[in-house]
């Protein structure tokens, strides 16, 4: 199968449903086993890194969710960015899988923090919690410290995790099997975007999906809730609306990370 891994907020599942055709690529979001092994991952239940079985396991459950509806029809799974931790492991099990690293700019994923007021503010502090088990990123940050870290610095570390995890994967596998895209050139050319991702990851959706589907109604619905018009004129109103009330703080949190870590921001586009 192929992979769309992602760091929330991003159009991760506009980007699945549009790359979704009968008989050409069957689109799987968010499968429940990734949840589970990546939760095992992180127990140590009993995974050792790189043991042979554990990988054979990974295989075996890639194999199950790669078998198609149709003949020829390829697959590509969405993991929740939860799962992030597998990245490594599942295409290290699945030798030619090619996978896309999908993510928004810092300050584009803090203004959707903002935007979901204590819902966002609770899951950047879970995503924070949960990340900081995958690797050393957040032992470096003494925890007197992190208790004086606001909602939205805790969110911002959260994304340089994720942008970590990224720009490890995309150091250790080659470029025809690992490429990056940024969300706001995928909304700002829908079209070219979903062609060079067709090419990547080998789908074979040809320029007639491609067209349809962005002509469509599929970029005019929220793609999480097909009863609400969303596109990407009220997504630029909505994070102009956040700019305008959190502009300021925004400025303070994105200066923070970069003068923090300057070595994660950013990463080059698709």
């Amino acid at each position: 199968p192929a992979f769309i891994w992602h760091s929330a907020f991003c159009c991760s599942t506009l980007l699945l449903r549009a790359i979704d055709a009968e008989g050409i690529n069957l689109s799987l979001r968010e499968p429940t086993a990734f949840g589970s092994l990546a939760e095992a991952k992180r127990s140590r239940h009993p995974v050792a890194a790189g043991a042979q079985w554990w990988l054979r396991m990974m295989a075996t459950v890639l194999r199950l969710y790669d078998r198609p509806f149709a003949d020829r029809e390829s697959v590509t799974i969405k993991p929740t960015n939860f799962c992030n931790n597998l990245i490594g492991d599942a295409m290290g099990a699945m030798s030619v899988s090619r996978s896309l690293f999908l993510y928004s700019d810092l300050r584009s994923f803090l203004i959707s923090i903002v935007k979901k007021r204590e819902t966002g503010r609770a899951f950047a502090r879970r995503l924070f919690s949960t990340l900081a088990a995958d690797s050393t990123f957040a032992a470096d940050i003494p925890p007197r410290a992190l208790f004086h870290m606001t909602d939205l610095q805790i969110a911002a570390a959260a994304w340089l995790m994720q942008m970590a995890a990224f720009r490890e994967a995309l150091a250790r596998f080659p470029e025809a099997r690992a490429r990056s895209l940024d969300a706001a050139v995928f909304l700002a050319d829908p079209k070219r975007t979903l062609a060079a991702v067709d090419g990547h990851l080998n789908l074979g959706l040809g320029t007639a999906h491609i067209e349809s589907v962005v002509d469509g109604p599929l970029f005019a619905r929220d793609a999480k809730d097909e009863r609400s018009e969303f596109d990407a004129a009220r997504r630029r109103s909505e994070a102009s609306d956040v700019e305008a009330a959190f502009g300021a703080s925004l400025d303070q949190i994105v200066a923070w990370a970069a003068k923090t870590w300057p070595k994660l921001l950013p990463l080059e586009p698709l």
